[in-house]
């Protein structure tokens, strides 16, 4: 009963968080200043949040913030790490759909976002985005990455609108050590987080060049080789042109070359039982 009502109290002070740092944007009111400061006292005291310093955005104009993807509450951890400007997210369009979450997605003005990555709208929104001067936060990875030890491959859209908008990119990486895709346990289960941030990248000398699948990815890398760099513990960086491993398919190859083994082995007996009733 009382894990209960433990719970109930976070999910509600979650609620309010997230509402207080999406409607902030600026120094305005009184009110707004408090529910921010809600939001971070939630991830201060039951994540024990962190950071190497302050996100190193411009106090004006617009800037891309990239990181390591962990849990559903890394938005969150960007943003109570900004003082003073809120963060836009691209966010899977599936979770655009919990009702009790649109003020906060209207308030921030989320980018909705397909898993197929075929979709051309969320690039022209973030663009738009950049070029009204505003921060966008992005997960380069595409999706919450439950692994320790390595991070990427990224997705080529982060290098695309840096190099489209001529903006700079932030690196970020957040550590923690619960990585989950579970909301449940995201909120209410506490896990100590800090948030490390780099120096922003700026990438002039590609400024100009025609952008090709192939310059796409070397920025990507770049970004997603700045983020693994700021891991307070060596991982291992993935890039664009690797081929990700496939653990399940290997497994599968195993399984049949074992069946086939069996199989021949009992192909075997069964030729060597008439032979045994001659005799």
């Amino acid at each position: 009963m009382l894990l209960g009502a433990l719970a109930l109290v976070l999910e509600i002070a979650f609620f309010a968080g997230c509402v207080a740092i999406t409607i902030y944007q600026q120094r305005e009111s009184l009110g707004k200043l408090i529910l921010r400061r809600t939001a971070e006292t939630y991830c201060v005291l039951w994540h024990n949040l962190r950071a190497n310093r302050p996100a190193p955005v411009p106090e004006t104009g617009a800037a891309i913030i990239a990181a390591n993807h962990v849990c559903n509450l890394d938005p969150v951890f960007i943003q109570c790490t900004t003082p003073f400007r809120v963060v836009s997210f691209f966010m899977a369009a599936e979770y655009l759909k919990l009702w009790w979450f649109k003020p906060v997605y209207d308030a921030t003005q989320v980018i909705p976002v397909t898993r197929t990555g075929h979709d051309t709208g969320p690039a022209l929104a973030g663009l738009r985005a950049l070029r009204q001067g505003r921060i966008l936060g992005i997960f380069p990875e595409g999706g919450i990455n439950t692994r320790h030890d390595r991070i990427g491959p990224p997705q080529p859209g982060v290098a695309l609108l840096a190099l489209r908008a001529r903006v700079p990119v932030v690196p970020a990486f957040i550590s923690r050590d619960l990585h989950t895709h579970s909301i449940v346990d995201t909120i209410t289960r506490r896990s100590p987080t800090k948030v490390y941030y780099g120096k922003p990248l700026v990438f002039m000398e590609y400024y100009g060049r025609k952008i090709t699948e192939e310059l796409l990815n070397e920025v990507a890398d770049r970004i997603m080789d700045a983020i693994g760099a700021l891991a307070p513990c060596p991982v291992r960086v993935v890039h664009t042109t690797e081929e990700p491993p496939r653990p399940k398919r290997a497994t599968q190859v195993q399984q049949g070359r074992k069946s086939a083994s069996r199989a021949r082995v009992s192909d075997r007996r069964q030729r060597t039982v008439p032979a045994a009733e001659t005799d």
